[in-house]
């Protein structure tokens, strides 16, 4: 099981977690650095981690790809990670990065040697800026994501109007 988010600040509007496997790998895209990641975490997240014995991966995708060349654009960065992360038997990390490179060179060739140097950077940074963050025992946030919707809400917008706000239409 593996969870990936892409925006830290979903972390403070949606429960990303709920879904994830006891003992899944969590990987954030994050500006924090290892040693201050968890004290940004909202209280749920950290309970979660813990409560779940999560493995949890850290990356500062925008910060690889400015530093990379690659503008904004973290696609190559996050799919490199779920690869280095999964070692999957069937594709182990190695023969994944390849596969990814070769990808780059058959989707970006067109666009000129400079744009395929920039990604393959881009891959290469991801695997020396990829952090495993150490599983803390104890929940140390003050701070819980706050509701979608507040309490005073009308019970029709609380119940409904909210999952779907939240991802969770299909629910209803």
């Amino acid at each position: 099981n593996f969870v990936a988010v892409h925006q830290f600040n979903f972390l403070e509007r949606y429960d990303m977690l709920r879904l994830a496997a006891p003992g899944a790998t969590f990987q954030l895209d994050t500006p924090y650095p290892p040693n201050e990641v968890w004290n940004h975490l909202p209280r749920s997240v950290q309970e979660t981690i813990i409560e779940k014995n999560l493995h949890f991966y850290i990356i500062d995708a925008v910060s690889v790809a400015r530093e990379t060349g690659m503008g904004r654009r973290i696609n190559s960065i996050m799919q490199t990670c779920f690869f280095a992360l999964m070692n999957l038997p069937s594709l182990p990390t190695d023969k994944a990065i390849e596969a990814i490179k070769a990808a780059i060179v058959k989707t970006y060739g067109k666009r000129g040697q400079a744009v395929i140097d920039q990604n393959f950077a881009a891959v290469d940074a991801t695997l020396h800026n990829l952090h495993k963050v150490p599983l803390t025992p104890e929940v140390t946030s003050l701070w819980e994501r706050q509701p979608v919707v507040p309490d005073f809400a009308p019970e029709f917008i609380r119940s409904v109007t909210a999952r779907m706000i939240e991802g969770l239409g299909d629910e209803l």
